[in-house]
């Protein structure tokens, strides 16, 4: 008998279990808030919008982004004026989502607010595929809003 997925158990054991349905962000570069890392300042929406002009300069820099862009995505990225990229990436299903909650921590997230190493792309609710990774992805909201 061949192991695999145990259908029957109530807990996969926290000791050897490797996360077989690759759940797992391991690919997620975070930055910790901390005192000793300097923050670029802003809003949260100046935050997005930064990231989004670092990512176009990325692709135009022949980098891969940061995410798995289809053809078509980073042709929209590419074709799209910095000042209206978070606009038209959010209609087309991807949302600037920080990674370090800025009102859960302290006066640390306010410094990290409008710094755009603070942000990934997520999937949204206009997405083709369907899923919400913002509000539902391990790397967004977890199901909470």
């Amino acid at each position: 008998m061949l192991g695999g997925l145990n259908l029957y158990q109530y807990a996969p054991n926290g000791l050897t279990w490797i996360d077989p349905l690759g759940l797992t962000a391991d690919d997620l570069i975070t930055y910790k808030p901390r005192d000793s890392l300097s923050a670029q300042s802003g809003s949260r929406s100046t935050a997005i919008n930064r990231a989004w002009a670092q990512e176009k300069a990325l692709l135009q820099n022949g980098g891969e982004g940061t995410r798995a862009w289809t053809a078509k995505e980073r042709a929209l990225i590419l074709n799209t004026p910095n000042s209206q990229l978070a606009t038209v990436m959010s209609k087309a299903g991807y949302t600037g989502h920080h990674i370090n909650s800025v009102k859960g921590n302290g006066s640390l997230g306010a410094k990290w607010m409008g710094d755009p190493r603070n942000i990934v792309f997520l999937q949204n609710y206009r997405h083709p595929s369907g899923f919400n990774e913002h509000v539902h992805g391990l790397r967004g909201h977890r199901g909470t809003t």
